[in-house]
């Protein structure tokens, strides 16, 4: 089994953040907590409630390994697309995920640094072969709401920051 070091110990995420994730590893709480005196994450596992509740409320969103739980693309635009509308208007989005071409099986050791001198290991298993979670396809359908500011791939994991794209008014 492969393994990857992701260093989040000065990882800072601003304001008000939404965690969505299928499986709650504890790693975006750690960040925040250990940056912000008083810390306000949210964990969704229906984001249309939470559309309805908070549209336009968060400054931050981070998706850690999550976005590969959803299979279709169709369904993954949809869910950025509400993600969109939760965040504030300069709102950024955060998405580390597993680079994954359709009929692969993959299984990755994660190692996380979190603040404080805290080590959290993770372990990814993606063995759908219907899947692609390839960081280009992830990249055509995060633009469609947001612009990419960063980008990172390294040992078949990656990262993309996004922010909100401003709609123009017509």
């Amino acid at each position: 089994m492969s393994g990857v070091f992701i260093n989040m110990e000065n990882e800072v995420f601003r304001g008000d953040v939404l965690d969505i994730g299928f499986e709650n590893y504890g790693i975006v709480y750690s960040v925040c907590k250990s940056f912000q005196d008083e810390i306000a994450v949210d964990y969704v596992d229906n984001i249309k409630e939470q559309e309805k509740a908070f549209k336009e409320s968060y400054d931050s969103c981070v998706m850690f390994f999550s976005l590969r739980e959803v299979l279709f693309t169709y369904s993954k635009k949809r869910l950025l697309k509400n993600v969109s509308r939760l965040l504030k208007s300069n709102g950024d989005l955060y998405i580390w995920d597993v680079e994954k071409n359709f009929k692969e099986s993959i299984t990755k050791k994660v190692i996380v640094a979190l603040p404080d001198k805290k080590v959290k290991e993770i372990e990814i298993k993606e063995s759908n072969p219907l899947k692609d979670t390839t960081m280009s396809s992830t990249l055509t359908i995060v633009s469609e709401c947001f612009d990419v500011l960063d980008t990172k791939c390294s040992n078949g994991i990656y990262y993309i920051k996004g922010r909100k794209k401003i709609a123009v008014r017509r």
